[in-house]
């Protein structure tokens, strides 16, 4: 190796290292300035979306009062509710906890809800900076899963929101690829709200994070109102789990799917609230974050969906509070909703293998960020396929990046070399396309400037393009790199000299 090349890397080392420390400065200046901002105007808020369920013109009971003495309180519930809700708004809730391989999901009898989901294999960033505390989807405390119709009593229609009651509880059911957990709400002699929800135990990772839930009506139909629908509310405040409150809440939003689309939508990045509602039917809807998603899957579709974010203050140790609404199409007929709940990382291996009720895929795998049209195919078909294929024969991430680069490099170095050839031929009739310029010196003469300007390109074999087509085929490939390894779940928490997460 000569001086001038010895030189040239000290330099782009020098200019390297100077880059990132200048980078690192301006992140921790902008996280200041940011806090500050957030101390003066503290706003977390959780977006509020209104609840629509479609119900006949009758009369509705509304709430009963909390200042009510506990005897005239009960005696109004009774009436208003019947035997069978009144008990249940009164009871006291219990938890449920069931476990698989991968995760760790708490029921809770209050509701009947899916209270918190812990991720075994994956750990966040803690209060102190370190990463060593264990993924969990979202903050006990904020899970909401609600779902709201009316019954009727006498003359009047009576509203039922499931999160006010409390389920009884059958004991875990185990088989052996599955753990299932049943709870009821009886609503009268005879009929009751039924939920089944089934945690699995298969290797296949893809059911491993997926819980089934299954709602079923059972003898409610003389109990029903007049309603053409169901409504259902969901709502959660994730906590952060990345180093970075900045780069994690880029990525962190609600998505959506409409039947039959082949891509999916989301609501986009913003450091403040965002909502929309949604007027088509809609087959799923996630509270994304950069690395996790909880995702809920109706197998018969939404009616529409009502969906927002709210974003956390950087030092609250969250990142978003989501919430959506939506609503379940319901006839006297009707005895069974089946939907799916997807707790678990954005890992493209995973999210690809879900499918629907006809062995189609759901599309999940969009959730991770790859790049639009030519790019996300090369993301998919080349990027991905080899990097999965040398994380078999290598333990080194940063190799991997390292190695995954050259041979991107040496499948477009014969486009590379083409594009040398072209500009050492342009180089070489330079004096001659200065003469043509001095020959046709004015505007008028353009056209004739041009047709002998082409007829030396021929002549000398050189195409005028040919220096600037290769390098635009590459784009796609190496744009489809810098979408992948920001996004890519498999570099989180890898580290490479001083690069401590190579995601990042």
């Amino acid at each position: 190796m000569d001086k001038k090349s010895i030189i040239g890397i000290v330099l782009i080392g020098i200019l390297f290292f100077g880059f990132t420390i200048y980078s690192s400065r301006q992140q921790q200046k902008y996280q200041e300035e940011l806090a500050a901002y957030q101390a003066a105007h503290p706003e977390l808020t959780q977006p509020v979306v209104p609840d629509s369920s479609a119900v006949a013109a009758a009369p509705v009971v509304e709430s009963l009062g909390a200042a009510t003495p506990d005897s005239t309180r009960l005696a109004r519930e009774v009436a208003v509710l019947g035997d069978f809700l009144a008990a249940a708004k009164n009871a006291a809730p219990q938890e449920i906890v069931v476990e698989n391989d991968v995760m760790k999901v708490c029921f809770s009898t209050g509701g009947g809800i899916v209270r918190s989901v812990t991720l075994k294999d994956y750990t966040r960033y803690g209060r102190q900076g370190e990463r060593n505390e264990p993924i969990e989807m979202f903050v006990p405390e904020s899970a909401k899963f609600d779902l709201s119709f009316f019954i009727k009593n006498g003359l009047n229609n009576v509203k039922v929101n499931t999160s006010e009651y409390t389920f009884t509880a059958d004991p875990v059911i185990r088989t052996d690829t599955a753990q299932i957990v049943r709870m009821r709400l009886p609503v009268a002699e005879g009929a009751a709200l039924e939920y089944r929800y089934v945690v699995y135990d298969e290797a296949t990772p893809s059911r491993d994070y997926l819980v089934d839930y299954t709602v079923r009506l059972v003898g409610m139909a003389p109990y029903m109102a007049n309603q053409s629908s169901i409504g259902i509310a969901w709502s959660n405040t994730s906590y952060r789990n990345e180093r970075g409150f900045k780069n994690e809440n880029m990525y962190t939003t609600v998505a959506y799917r409409v039947p039959g689309e082949g891509s999916i939508d989301d609501l986009s990045m913003s450091e403040g609230a965002k909502e929309e509602k949604i007027s088509s039917s809609v087959e799923w809807i996630a509270f994304k974050q950069q690395f996790f998603s909880s995702v809920l899957i109706a197998r018969d579709d939404f009616l529409y969906a009502d969906v927002a974010y709210d974003t956390a203050s950087p030092d609250s140790g969250l990142i978003k509070a989501f919430s959506a609404t939506m609503a379940v199409p319901y006839t006297a007929q009707t005895e069974q909703y089946d939907f799916s709940f997807y707790f678990g990382p954005n890992k493209y291996a995973v999210l690809k293998k879900i499918d629907d009720a006809q062995g189609q895929s759901l599309l999940l795998d969009r959730l991770i960020p790859m790049g639009w049209g030519i790019i996300g195919w090369v993301s998919r078909w080349l990027v991905i396929p080899v990097f999965d294929f040398l994380r078999q024969y290598i333990p080194s991430f940063g190799w991997i990046i390292l190695i995954l680069a050259i041979l991107i490099k040496i499948i477009v170095s014969p486009l590379t070399y083409k594009s040398y050839i072209s500009q050492a031929k342009m180089r070489i009739i330079k004096p001659e396309i200065d003469a043509l310029n001095a020959k046709y010196p004015k505007q008028d003469d353009a056209m004739k400037k041009q047709q002998e300007m082409m007829a030396l390109y021929k002549k000398a074999g050189i195409n005028p393009l040919g220096g600037c087509i290769p390098m635009l085929i590459q784009l796609p490939i190496l744009i489809a790199m810098f979408r992948f390894f920001p996004s890519s779940i498999e570099l989180r928490g890898q580290s490479l000299w001083w690069a401590h997460d190579l995601s990042s």
